[in-house]
């Protein structure tokens, strides 16, 4: 399995996320880099529970998306599309989509030295701290932090109709409200 990318092995080109099939991330890295193509896919630890036993596995940080690095001038990136577990390279009508190398830059950031994202904690929300949904279906709403529900997630309150409703949204996507 491949690393995270070295700014400084990188060649001239631009990253592109590629859409892969539903848990096929890590399918997808591994076919990828046999096609020799450089490849970044963002992993965090997740709590995995079977059972009687709950462990740490890695996870994508991203459902259904990696990063390849390539000159679309130079490489037969059409390849990426016919690849094992992968659906498409995210395109319009003029070709793939670069991504910034900013948000990949910002990404590499919160790395530990294992090479797992590390997650913003929400230890600095306490319970009845006003609140913003930053992504998802309720983006935008406004609430009320309740509390973490576990690693991952939070448990916030939404006016929704006029009634105050529980939900249960991923940690990254709470964000605190002046």
């Amino acid at each position: 399995m491949a690393s995270s990318p070295n700014p400084h092995l990188q060649s001239a080109g631009s990253w592109y996320a590629v859409h892969t099939q539903p848990h096929g991330e890590f399918k997808s890295e591994f076919h990828l880099n046999n096609q020799d193509f450089q490849v970044y896919l963002p992993k965090v630890r997740k709590m995995r529970r079977h059972a009687r036993k709950s462990e740490l596995v890695p996870a994508p940080l991203f459902n259904r998306y990696l990063f390849v690095h390539l000159n679309t001038a130079e490489i037969r990136w059409q390849a990426i599309n016919s690849t094992v577990g992968v659906s498409a390279i995210v395109s319009t009508d003029h070709g793939p989509t670069p991504v910034p190398g900013c948000v990949i830059d910002e990404i590499l950031a919160q790395e530990d030295e294992d090479g797992f994202i590390q997650l913003a904690k929400l230890d600095r929300l306490q319970s009845g701290d006003r609140i913003r949904i930053l992504d998802g279906v309720m983006e935008g709403n406004l609430g009320i932090f309740s509390c973490s529900s576990d690693r991952e997630r939070a448990l916030v309150l939404l006016d929704i109709l006029g009634r105050q409703v529980k939900f249960n949204v991923p940690r990254m996507a709470v964000g605190r409200y002046p």
